[in-house]
């Protein structure tokens, strides 16, 4: 068996081809995010949902961060 990740591969493909100048780190922290919850019951979105907006907004606020410098 393979320890191949078949999803990451893809989504970091589909992620190098739409949005090539994210950071591999932040993509993997998005897929990690997605995959801790992917079996969660429709009712608890909520989690993964703040938790990728918590992850973009410290994003965003590093990249500003680095714009005032």
């Amino acid at each position: 068996m393979s320890d191949t990740d078949m999803a990451l591969e893809a989504f970091m493909a589909a992620a190098s081809n739409h949005a090539p100048d994210l950071p591999e780190s932040l993509l993997l922290k998005i897929y990690q995010i997605q995959k801790n919850h992917q079996f969660d019951d429709d009712s608890d979105r909520s989690i993964p949902t703040r938790e990728m907006e918590r992850l973009v907004e410290e994003y965003l606020n590093s990249k500003l961060e680095g714009l005032r410098e």
